[in-house]
């Protein structure tokens, strides 16, 4: 039975925390990788085994909380859109997602990538449920209702960052948007 050696995940989050902390200092485009890897605590012939530049190591963390939240809403059991609409937004303020690193993100461009992939996986996975529940539905309706509802949350996510506002929750903030997509703006605010 072989082990699996940490190190290498042990070294990506030093430096992912490295860079998490430098980022509440000053913006990303002004550290430099010595800074970083002296935060970090390691060389910068090791930063350049796991990363190539700054952009990778965020790439790489948006990865891993884009599967964390692919993972979580593919377990989540279909009754209604609704329904899975309100488990998704219990996902997105769960604990498995960064939602400090969501708010460090937030403040560079890298959050356009993330925004990008995280809409397209949502309207994918929001398109097979509204399928499941209308399946007369037709192709080009869904695709637009999905991305929709996919866009609409996702910019309440970046804009609740963006206004870190401590009256409202990010739970509150998403259910907002979800009964806004599901009622428009007959919805009671």
């Amino acid at each position: 039975m072989s082990k699996t050696d940490i190190r290498p995940i042990k070294t990506k989050r030093a430096i992912k925390v490295a860079l998490f902390q430098l980022m509440d200092e000053k913006p990303i485009e002004k550290i430099s990788i010595t800074e970083l890897t002296a935060k970090a605590g390691i060389c910068r012939k090791t930063f350049y085994l796991h990363y190539h530049s700054m952009e990778e190591i965020l790439e790489d963390f948006n990865n891993e909380q884009l599967a964390i939240m692919e993972k979580s809403v593919g377990e989540i059991e279909y009754t209604s859109l609704e329904n899975f609409l309100n488990k998704l937004a219990l996902i997105v303020n769960s604990k498995e997602i960064d939602t400090e690193y969501l708010k460090k993100i937030n403040r560079t461009k890298e959050i356009y990538l993330l925004e990008h992939n995280l809409t397209a996986k949502w309207a994918e996975i929001i398109a097979k449920k509204i399928a499941h529940e209308r399946p007369d539905m037709e192709a080009r309706d869904l695709k637009i209702y999905s991305l929709f509802i996919a866009s609409t949350l996702n910019t309440t996510l970046t804009n609740w960052f963006q206004l870190d506002d401590p009256s409202m929750s990010l739970v509150e903030a998403t259910q907002k948007a979800i009964q806004l997509c599901l009622n428009g703006l007959k919805s009671k605010f």
